[in-house]
Protein backbone atom coordinates (compact mmCIF):
# COMPACT_ATOMS: atom_id res chain seq x y z
CA UNK A 1 0.00 0.00 0.00
CA UNK A 2 1.29 3.46 -0.94
CA UNK A 3 1.64 6.03 1.79
CA UNK A 4 2.92 9.60 1.91
CA UNK A 5 6.15 10.38 3.68
CA UNK A 6 9.70 11.70 3.67
CA UNK A 7 12.89 9.81 2.76
CA UNK A 8 16.59 10.78 2.53
CA UNK A 9 19.60 9.70 0.41
CA UNK A 10 22.82 10.92 -1.23
CA UNK A 11 24.64 11.98 1.90
CA UNK A 12 28.38 12.24 2.34
CA UNK A 13 28.43 8.50 3.13
CA UNK A 14 26.41 7.02 0.30
CA UNK A 15 25.41 3.48 1.22
CA UNK A 16 24.92 1.05 -1.64
CA UNK A 17 22.57 -1.88 -1.55
CA UNK A 18 21.92 -4.53 -4.16
CA UNK A 19 20.45 -2.63 -7.09
CA UNK A 20 21.34 0.89 -5.99
CA UNK A 21 21.20 3.49 -3.28
CA UNK A 22 19.32 2.91 -0.07
CA UNK A 23 16.65 5.29 1.14
CA UNK A 24 16.51 6.33 4.81
CA UNK A 25 13.56 7.49 6.93
CA UNK A 26 15.78 9.91 8.87
CA UNK A 27 18.45 12.28 7.65
CA UNK A 28 19.80 15.80 7.46
CA UNK A 29 18.44 18.18 4.80
CA UNK A 30 21.74 20.10 4.83
CA UNK A 31 23.86 17.11 3.77
CA UNK A 32 21.42 14.71 2.09
CA UNK A 33 18.85 14.72 -0.66
CA UNK A 34 15.26 14.75 0.61
CA UNK A 35 12.20 13.13 -0.99
CA UNK A 36 8.60 14.07 -0.12
CA UNK A 37 5.73 12.13 -1.63
CA UNK A 38 4.27 8.69 -2.19
CA UNK A 39 6.24 5.71 -0.87
CA UNK A 40 5.84 1.99 -1.53
CA UNK A 41 7.98 -0.64 0.24
CA UNK A 42 10.38 1.99 1.58
CA UNK A 43 11.16 3.73 -1.75
CA UNK A 44 9.64 6.61 -3.73
CA UNK A 45 6.80 5.28 -5.89
CA UNK A 46 4.04 7.44 -7.37
CA UNK A 47 4.17 11.24 -7.29
CA UNK A 48 6.75 13.16 -5.31
CA UNK A 49 9.47 15.79 -5.12
CA UNK A 50 13.20 15.23 -4.57
CA UNK A 51 15.36 18.10 -3.29
CA UNK A 52 19.15 18.01 -3.64
CA UNK A 53 20.90 19.80 -0.80
CA UNK A 54 22.19 22.31 -3.38
CA UNK A 55 18.52 23.29 -4.02
CA UNK A 56 18.03 21.54 -7.38
CA UNK A 57 14.78 19.59 -7.44
CA UNK A 58 12.74 17.06 -9.41
CA UNK A 59 8.92 17.02 -9.24
CA UNK A 60 6.96 14.23 -10.84
CA UNK A 61 6.57 10.51 -11.30
CA UNK A 62 8.61 7.84 -9.53
CA UNK A 63 8.79 4.08 -9.92
CA UNK A 64 10.60 1.92 -7.36
CA UNK A 65 12.97 4.69 -6.26
CA UNK A 66 13.78 6.14 -9.71
CA UNK A 67 12.50 9.17 -11.68
CA UNK A 68 9.95 7.62 -14.01
CA UNK A 69 7.03 9.23 -15.82
CA UNK A 70 6.14 12.87 -16.40
CA UNK A 71 8.21 15.32 -14.40
CA UNK A 72 10.12 18.56 -14.19
CA UNK A 73 13.74 19.03 -13.09
CA UNK A 74 14.79 22.49 -11.88
CA UNK A 75 18.49 23.46 -11.79
CA UNK A 76 19.64 26.42 -9.70
CA UNK A 77 21.25 28.92 -9.94
CA UNK A 78 21.42 28.42 -13.74
CA UNK A 79 17.64 28.58 -14.08
CA UNK A 80 17.59 25.61 -16.47
CA UNK A 81 14.35 23.60 -16.43
CA UNK A 82 13.83 20.14 -17.97
CA UNK A 83 10.22 19.13 -18.68
CA UNK A 84 8.83 15.87 -20.02
CA UNK A 85 9.10 12.11 -19.67
CA UNK A 86 11.80 10.44 -17.58
CA UNK A 87 12.61 6.72 -17.55
CA UNK A 88 14.67 4.97 -14.91
CA UNK A 89 16.35 8.20 -13.68
CA UNK A 90 17.15 9.46 -17.19
CA UNK A 91 15.62 11.98 -19.57
CA UNK A 92 13.56 10.10 -22.20
CA UNK A 93 11.38 12.62 -24.09
CA UNK A 94 12.17 16.05 -22.66
CA UNK A 95 12.68 19.69 -23.49
CA UNK A 96 15.39 21.69 -21.73
CA UNK A 97 14.73 25.41 -21.25
CA UNK A 98 17.11 28.21 -20.32
CA UNK A 99 16.27 30.74 -17.60
CA UNK A 100 14.40 32.90 -20.15
CA UNK A 101 12.13 30.04 -21.27
CA UNK A 102 13.89 29.35 -24.59
CA UNK A 103 14.26 25.71 -25.66
CA UNK A 104 17.97 24.85 -25.67
CA UNK A 105 17.89 21.04 -26.06
CA UNK A 106 15.48 18.30 -26.98
CA UNK A 107 15.84 14.67 -25.88
CA UNK A 108 13.94 12.05 -27.91
CA UNK A 109 13.95 8.41 -26.77
CA UNK A 110 16.88 9.11 -24.48
CA UNK A 111 19.09 10.74 -27.11
CA UNK A 112 19.92 14.38 -27.82
CA UNK A 113 18.10 15.41 -30.99
CA UNK A 114 20.14 17.50 -33.40
CA UNK A 115 18.17 19.90 -35.58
Amino acid sequence: KRERGILFRDGPRIKWEEGGKKWFTTGDEKTQGKYEGEILDGVPHGQGTYYWFNVNRYEGGWEYGLFDGQGTYYSYPSGVKVVGEFRRDKEWNTLRYDKDGNIIEKIVRGKLKKD
